[in-house]
């Protein structure tokens, strides 16, 4: 095999399968993915997540609350609504509240946090916040230290976003400095761009996140650049 298909076949795997999470006990008990590694879960009431690449959480379900600590990564929500038993999602210095929903949250830092919503509506809760930012379907609020900015997105933007449930990456003519920066997520090989005129191109297509090498050889075809592997681990993307 060359080099790209054993590290497809030995790191780049994604485990994408049903499990039933069942709290039968008090405390948080954790659930994690490796780098390169979807994974989908089932709370004991019949809420799903799913966990995105590198990502650990823990969750802890009482009689009288549901509530998730996203310690690092990202995940989606589809929760079943019980007002008697509210869901959270803390995040940093976040916290997210179901209001009977589906959404996504992404853990970049404590206080840079990503959260769209596909479905229904939720209330987030901000450091220092008096009261909670509502945030409805095809709306995403971006939180950067004390800045809030909530944007409408297009029900295509949002099937895009959400393309890593399916294994998939989608990039719609971003920076190819930014879709580095997204596949470099599912990969432990660190790639390297030899200038910044090779990082303004850009890059449209989707791609599937188990093939990282295919990724790389769309990338040659599509734009003029080369990628050279100098040593194991380490990537080069060099104007051709």
């Amino acid at each position: 095999k060359s080099y790209w298909e054993a590290a497809a076949a030995a790191v780049l795997v994604v485990a994408i399968g049903a499990s039933l999470w069942m709290m039968r006990r008090p405390g948080a008990q954790m659930v994690s993915t490796a780098v390169g590694q979807q994974r989908h879960v089932t709370l004991a009431d019949g809420s799903q997540l799913t966990l995105n690449t590198n990502t650990l959480l823990a969750v802890k379900l009482t009689p009288e609350r549901r509530d998730i600590y996203l310690r690092r990564g990202e995940a989606h929500f589809d929760v079943v609504h019980d007002a008697s038993r509210p869901f959270f999602v803390h995040a940093g210095d976040t916290v997210i509240r179901d209001v009977g929903t589906q959404f996504e949250v992404r853990l970049r830092s404590d206080r840079d946090i990503d959260v769209l919503v596909n479905e229904g509506l939720v209330e987030v809760q901000g450091p220092g916040a008096a009261t909670g930012q509502a945030l409805r379907a095809g709306e995403q609020l971006q939180i950067a230290g004390p800045h809030l900015q909530v944007m409408s997105v297009s029900p295509q933007q949002v099937a895009d976003d959400l393309a890593w449930r399916e294994g998939a990456l989608v990039f719609q003519g971003e920076p190819l400095s930014r879709a580095l920066a997204e596949v470099e997520r599912y990969t432990p090989v660190r790639i390297v761009l030899t200038g910044p005129a090779v990082g303004s191109l850009h890059i449209s297509g989707r791609f599937r996140t188990d093939d990282v090498p295919g990724f790389f050889k769309a990338l040659q075809a599509a734009l003029p650049v080369r990628v050279s592997r100098p040593e194991p681990g380490l990537v080069y993307i060099a104007a051709r």
